[in-house]
């Protein structure tokens, strides 16, 4: 997002925190053993689903297929399990400025195909991804150059300063791709380009099928790749990925709560933990398509029209919320959990002001599997006020082109919290955000997220944070389920999985075979 004000206050204080940040060699403490063996034996993990296009980062999102992106891919930085952020291809970074971002680089990397990393390379890559569209490239929509000072440090200069930068930088556009790659996004169409733990064996691999990766002999840290060999199955239907657990066909899977007990029951390791929020996305917000959605009370009226204890309790278990951020964010209001609670006479009652007594009919897009029985509920709570939700499902490959075209007036999906509320807000607020898919200009909105960017104190910064939240709410945005609860599967071949704040699948990073 643009920023259009600044004021000699806010520089002056941000300037003070110039040293504030400052990350310095070695491993997190978090970090798994990096002198132990490694298990000879290969590690098959399952995925629901497989990203659409080439295997370029800044295209895709932080989401469900992150194993792919972590074999693949080294990053700038690492997140690690506490939250904090350690170095990975960058060393050491710090703040010159409040616009002006210094890293020291990792020397000795080398990319698959045998290009070097160095300045040049982060250079290339951040410059060319600005320029991209992507789930998150907006979010350095004010990066004005990366200056290269040596062979192995750069300085990242924005015209604004760029909020959560470490986290920017530790996902999909802290992803390194060889220069050559980035120039040429051809050479991604079979497969990536990087310097990450693995090399993707493009002629054993099927494509949105499965996927076979090779130790890569030059990693710069092969102490942390415990597994000889990876290969990652895309097996989109829960029950066929829960028996491929048990059967041992497969060591890591995703899974859905309906699995979960008879995987109990036969041994599997579970981990069960908050995930992703679970919405409608009100795409259409002007009502160019279809008038009713562009007005609030329309949309307040959908949200009471959702028995979301009901849908909790029957389909689809989760923290039962109307809030777009979830708990992890630092904008999140408890008071704003129910601000929609079911009622159906309010919802009837606020179409007819509206003037939609009789009712109207919308689409929605949506993934098949993706939580149709919870899809399915709101779109009978729906009928029951007199509107018509016509679904329309497209598998993964479709529909996040037509997502991201905005083709459809109405999206339903999992939403991921990256751990930041700028960085949550940003995409759906900004009119050029990788989510504000028909470009929504809410001028209000955009003032309060670029003054919340800028405020310096971190208290008063989640307030404004908070705000937003609340101004979201009330006007209704989007109509919040849950909060979903997720589950993964795993055997006794492969130790504890671990979390890290930001991610929807469990790292590979930090996998090792289980002790004994």
């Amino acid at each position: 997002m643009r920023k259009n004000r600044r004021t000699t206050a806010v520089i002056a204080a941000l300037a003070g925190l110039a040293l504030a940040l400052t990350a310095c060699g070695g491993g997190s403490p978090d970090s798994p053993d990096s002198t132990s063996g490694t298990e000879t034996e290969p590690l098959t993990i399952a995925l629901s689903r497989m990203f659409a296009g080439a295997w370029y980062p800044p295209t895709w999102n932080w989401s469900t297929y992150t194993p792919l992106q972590e074999a693949s891919y080294s990053g700038l930085i690492e997140r690690a399990p506490g939250g904090e952020y350690v170095p990975s291809l960058a060393t050491e970074w710090s703040y010159d400025s409040p616009t002006a971002f210094r890293m020291k680089l990792r020397e000795g990397v080398k990319f698959s195909d045998g290009e070097v990393f160095d300045a040049t390379a982060v250079k290339v890559n951040l410059e060319a991804a600005k320029d991209v569209v992507g789930p998150f490239t907006s979010a350095i929509a004010d990066l004005t150059e990366v200056e290269v000072v040596n062979d192995h440090e750069v300085v990242i200069h924005s015209s604004a300063v760029i909020p959560d930068l470490e986290l920017i930088l530790s996902q999909t556009l802290g992803l390194m791709v060889s220069p050559a790659a980035v120039k040429d996004l051809s050479l991604l169409e079979q497969g990536p380009v990087g310097a990450g733990p693995y090399l993707l064996n493009v002629e054993e691999s099927v494509a949105e099928d499965t996927y076979v990766f090779e130790k890569n002999p030059d990693y710069f840290d092969p102490g942390r790749v415990k597994f000889e060999n990876l290969t990652i199955r895309v097996i989109p239907d829960a029950q066929a990925a829960s028996a491929a657990v048990q059967s041992g066909q497969v060591d890591i899977s995703w899974a859905r709560y309906q699995t979960v007990e008879a995987s109990r029951a036969a041994g599997v390791n579970i981990l069960e933990s908050l995930g992703t929020t679970l919405q409608l996305q009100f795409v259409d917000l002007a009502g160019d398509e279809f008038k009713a959605l562009g007005d609030t009370k329309v949309r307040q009226a959908l949200n009471y029209a959702i028995d979301r204890e009901a849908i909790a309790e029957n389909l689809s278990p989760g923290r039962v919320t109307s809030q777009f951020l979830n708990v992890a964010s630092d904008g999140y209001l408890p008071e704003l959990d129910d601000w929609y609670e079911y009622d159906p006479d309010k919802a009837r009652e606020l179409l007819a002001e509206a003037g939609y007594a009789d009712g109207f009919t919308f689409q929605v897009l949506s993934v098949p599997g993706n939580d149709e029985a919870a899809l399915q509920a709101v779109a009978g709570y729906f009928k029951d006020v007199g509107v018509e939700m016509e679904l329309v499902l497209k598998p993964i490959a479709e529909f996040v082109p037509s997502a991201s075209a905005g083709e459809y007036a109405t999206t339903f999906s999992p939403s991921t919290s990256l751990g930041s509320a700028y960085l949550d807000l940003q995409p759906f607020i900004s009119p050029d955000g990788g989510k504000n898919n028909r470009q929504f200009v809410d001028q209000e909105m955009i003032d309060a997220l670029d003054k919340a960017a800028n405020t310096i104190d971190p208290q008063e910064r989640a307030q404004a944070y908070q705000e937003i939240n609340k101004m979201i709410s009330e006007r209704a945005w989007f109509a919040v389920v849950q909060q979903s609860n997720v589950y993964y599967l795993y055997n006794d071949r492969v130790d504890e999985l671990v979390e890290i704040p930001g991610y929807l699948f469990p790292t590979i990073r930090y996998l090792q075979p289980a002790a004994g």
